[in-house]
């Protein structure tokens, strides 16, 4: 059985794990057999990965997919870890994406070190599942297998399992005081910003449709 929609899950947390750079790299967890918001469970052992892995995309907000622009591109996974219960990657992050131009701002980094942002999401092809009764949950359905394309960070994760495990000691307090201390964004900012993320909401709900 072969569902050639494509599918966003959210529902990640980052992992206390050895890096193999810790300026750059972080560990999260993709995916768990949690039950997520949208009633299902992605198994995280039915994951293929080998195509993934000839292009281990790791992006923001899930603008990757066809008219991408190239500040979506925030990183890639450099490792994995995948058991019956979890799937765990390694991000290696573009140290500045995320910035302004003139090297201003925040990076995706500074965020996620931050404790800011802590949720990944996977995007993947449905190959087949199965549907049982959970208790509580009614009808629930399970993927059991799927073709990952991507992951990508996100602000709302989907899995109720989507928790910071680690932050940096006095890193969050320092980035919250710069946050205070910012001047607001212009009008225009906040507009041009509103329209991206309509746009990628836009983008996400015909994935869905299609």
């Amino acid at each position: 059985m072969d569902f050639t929609q494509y599918i966003t899950k959210s529902g990640t947390s980052l992992k206390e794990k050895a890096t193999r750079n810790a300026k750059t790299n972080q560990w999260f967890t993709a995916s768990t057999p949690a039950i997520d918001r949208y009633n299902e469970i992605v198994m995280p052992e039915g994951i293929r990965m080998d195509n993934f892995l000839k292009n281990p995309i790791f992006g923001w907000g899930h603008d990757v997919y066809g008219w991408s622009v190239l500040d979506s591109f925030i990183g890639k996974v450099v490792d994995y870890v995948k058991t019956p219960e979890t799937l765990d990657i390694e991000v290696e992050f573009i140290p500045d994406a995320g910035k302004h131009p003139d090297g201003s701002g925040y990076s995706y980094l500074d965020m996620v070190k931050g404790g800011f942002l802590s949720a990944v999401s996977i995007g993947f092809r449905g190959v087949g599942f199965h549907e049982e009764e959970k208790d509580g949950k009614g009808k629930v359905r399970i993927w059991d297998e799927t073709e990952l394309l991507e992951v990508s960070l996100v602000g709302i994760p989907a899995n109720p399992e989507a928790t910071r495990k680690s932050l940096e000691l006095g890193f969050e307090n320092q980035l919250v005081k710069d946050f205070t201390n910012s001047p607001a964004p212009s009008h225009d900012a906040d507009t041009a910003a509103e329209i991206k993320r309509a746009f990628q909401a836009f983008k996400i709900r015909q994935m869905f449709k299609n």
